[in-house]
């Protein structure tokens, strides 16, 4: 099967698109990856570090900005679609409005199913205008890919059908630590008896990860323990953000720009932080839980779907996440149940191989209703919580 995956915005998708690429590619697929409009300007640099071959990856540089702009890459793309012949079109997709004009090329090209991958709820103020688009647009794709039921509701009401929407997990690799908590402190040139929270991120405004270092420094400035938080990720928010850090906790605040990689970072944490305004299902979320770190996060549809409050970590409110230094508080205070919580929330994450869930991709592209593939999954997800699929 000849298969196009359009990437658009951020690095989060990039993984899940990368590791999708990898296992598509594995089990014979001829598998491309297009850039999308919205990509992050590094996008292409992501891909190929997290094993897509550089040859398969087709972009158009243009000022997206400008609506001449975007006509262009569009005319672009209908160009490389008509000329390549993909028998899917798989457009992965952060919590936007579908796009109109991507769904219109289900009309262009009939014999190329196009499929959506929703990858977050659709968050803040929709207009009318764009209410209208997206419920013409749903009917145009051949099937919805969510990540988790809450969303289902947000696309029905958008226009999605039932019999359209597959829920598909993201792909999370199974792993165990590579180093002890200990050591990977010493490595940040953190002493290995300190509280470390922390944040493996983007750093823009729907991370907040202000808000996560006010919460650790406000839980943390009163009790008599070292504390230190480990800040680690880049995006236009990281002057004032690193600014912010250095301000509240003086030396005890570590920002190593981007990784590649973030167990190392996340390994050196006794709690981690996502605060965020809106989360789909958060890759670093599950992260931390397989190596047994809690999570304080905000109540987002992948905080609620991932966190057991009180058992696994804590939720906080969306409008508040300054109750979060309460919970810092308890954390730091208490290493046992700092380890129960990490127990608990190691023993609960879920993990499908990339295999798996790409031939459950497949079966999407294949034309296979997708609701019936959703209620499948449904119950093997239920029946083999805390196994590897394979």
């Amino acid at each position: 099967m000849k298969i196009a995956l359009h990437v658009s915005a951020d690095g989060g998708i990039g993984v899940a698109v990368s590791r999708l690429f990898v296992a598509l590619t594995e089990l014979g697929h001829d598998v491309y990856c297009i850039l999308g409009v919205s990509s992050r300007p590094n996008m292409r640099d992501y891909l190929l570090k997290h094993g897509v071959d550089g040859d398969r990856i087709l972009s158009y540089q243009v000022d997206y900005s400008s609506r001449v702009g975007r006509l262009k890459y569009l005319v672009w793309l209908t160009k490389i679609l008509n000329t390549m012949k993909f028998d899917v079109l798989n457009i992965q997709c952060p919590g936007a409005v579908p796009n109109r004009a991507a769904a219109t090329l289900s009309q262009l090209f009939p014999k190329m199913r196009v499929v959506t991958s929703q990858h977050g709820m659709l968050h803040g103020e929709i207009s009318d205008n764009e209410i209208r688009q997206a419920k013409k647009s749903m009917s145009l794709f051949d099937a919805v890919v969510v990540l988790q039921p809450e969303m289902m509701a947000n696309l029905i009401s958008l226009g999605a059908k039932d019999e359209q929407i597959a829920i598909i997990p993201p792909m999370n690799y199974y792993f165990e630590r590579q180093q002890s908590n200990e050591d990977a402190k010493r490595a940040l040139g953190i002493p290995i008896d300190s509280f470390v929270g922390g944040m493996v991120t983007r750093l823009d405004a729907n991370k907040r990860a202000a808000a996560a270092i006010s919460a650790f420094s406000d839980g943390t400035s009163a009790l008599d323990i070292d504390s230190h938080f480990v800040l680690a990720g880049d995006g236009e928010l990281r002057d004032e953000t690193v600014a912010l850090g250095q301000r509240l906790l003086g030396d005890r605040f570590h920002y190593i720009g981007w990784v590649d990689h973030s167990l190392s970072t996340m390994e050196a944490l006794d709690v981690h932080y996502l605060l965020s305004e809106t989360e789909g299902f958060p890759l670093s979320l599950s992260e931390a839980s397989m190596i047994g770190v809690p999570t304080i996060s905000t109540m987002t549809p992948g905080g609620k779907a991932q966190i057991e409050h009180g058992q696994s970590g804590f939720l906080v409110p969306i409008d508040n996440p300054e109750h979060a230094a309460g919970f810092t508080r308890i954390l730091a205070e208490d290493a046992e149940l700092r380890q129960t919580m990490g127990s608990v929330a190691r023993d609960s994450i879920g993990s499908m191989s990339p295999e798996f869930l790409a031939k459950t991709y497949l079966r999407v592209y294949a034309g296979e209703r997708a609701s019936d593939i959703r209620i499948e999954l449904s119950k093997l997800v239920r029946e083999n919580r805390s196994k590897f699929l394979l």
